[in-house]
């Protein structure tokens, strides 16, 4: 199993081996098909949308501290109580737990789809990867020093990630 990053709107464009689990606080209805937050589908393409991993969910610590995107652009995201604090977070996470959980997952996933590529686990975002005021950073930084490479999914999705 690889692990990436992307954002919601880059669903569309996934193939089945890509499996989405959202790290958001608050999913967009889509991704649940306007349904309860623990309801899972295949969309058109046939890729499960509804899985979250809770692990990255921001925790009621961080709740209400973003301060917008003009914050950002005038303190930079260093200075972002937000982002120091999911920081923290991330850096408490038994990740050997989290990873195996994941696998069990997407090996799941790849018998019941029966697909031959090795699954990508691809923690969801709602900022595009320009955005430098957004967890993905936070999630690529405390995930490599664990020791876990993750990238950005290159766009646009080509069947290279075979």
């Amino acid at each position: 199993m690889k692990l990436a990053t992307s954002y919601f709107y880059q669903i569309r464009n996934f193939k089945p081996y890509m499996i989405p689990f959202s790290t958001a606080m608050y999913d967009p209805d889509w991704f649940h098909d306007y349904q309860s937050i623990k309801h899972n589908f295949l969309d058109k393409n046939e890729v499960v949308n509804g899985l979250r991993i809770s692990e990255l969910v921001p925790n009621k610590d961080c709740a209400n501290l973003c301060h917008g995107t003009d914050f950002c652009l005038e303190s930079g995201p260093n200075e972002c109580d937000f982002l120091k604090t999911y920081q923290r977070q991330l850096e408490e996470i038994n990740y050997d737990k989290m990873i195996m959980k994941l696998q069990v997952i997407c090996d799941r996933v790849q018998r019941q789809l029966r697909f031959k590529e090795e699954p990508i686990a691809v923690f969801m975002v709602y900022e595009v990867p320009s955005k430098l005021c957004s967890e993905r950073q936070i999630i690529h930084k405390v995930m490599n020093e664990k020791g876990y490479y993750i990238e950005e999914l290159k766009y646009p999705i080509k069947e290279y990630y075979l």
